[in-house]
């Protein structure tokens, strides 16, 4: 298998609807497999001026399959390196609270594409092993560029409890905002 490059952009650009950019970006060797951490704000009721803050973690088909980006998530589905089965995790100040795979979210969001990704065998996070938490990025060397790298599954997680998701936890429990791409 050829080596692919991390690439947060082609999540963007699956969310966005971006089709063009995803040919692009898989032609130029962006793995189909990154994981982007997104930040999500839950508004309280309407006489509560607080936001509830949690992080989403999303590969480019589950946010393509997601937004029902169907023709994004079917160029996802040729691409040969494309893995039905990455576990994504939902995020608080004290760690994963969901776990869900393109499949589960094709199911949360009725999308017609459920007979193909069973067909490519996608499975349900329920059936999938559970990533280990806190997730290592890609290639850690303790250098700030492998620190922003995209998550390597499977990963081990950090001896020392150092790297992003650290940083993130800290700044959850701060209530500050802190974008990461891992």
């Amino acid at each position: 298998k050829a080596q692919l490059e991390s690439c947060p952009e082609l999540v963007q650009a699956a969310f966005a609807g971006d089709e063009a950019k995803v040919q692009e970006l898989l032609k130029g060797g962006a793995d189909p497999n990154t994981i982007w951490l997104r930040e999500e704000r839950l508004k309280g009721s309407d006489g509560c001026c607080q936001c509830a803050i949690s992080w989403e973690e999303y590969t480019a088909p589950i946010a393509a399959c997601m937004e029902l980006k169907t023709e994004i998530c079917e160029l996802l589905l040729l691409h040969d390196q494309t893995d039905m089965n990455v576990v994504c995790c939902g995020l608080h100040e004290f760690g994963p609270y969901k776990h869900f795979t393109v499949l589960d979210m094709a199911k949360q969001v009725q999308s017609p594409l459920m007979e193909k990704l069973l067909a490519r065998g996608a499975k349900p996070a329920a059936k999938c092993p559970t990533p280990p938490w806190p997730r290592e990025p890609r290639g850690a060397d303790d250098s700030d560029d492998a620190l922003l790298a995209a998550a390597a599954l499977p990963a081990r997680p950090s001896a020392n409890g150092a790297g992003p998701y650290a940083e993130l936890l800290d700044a959850m429990q701060q209530n500050r905002c802190k974008s990461l791409e891992l």
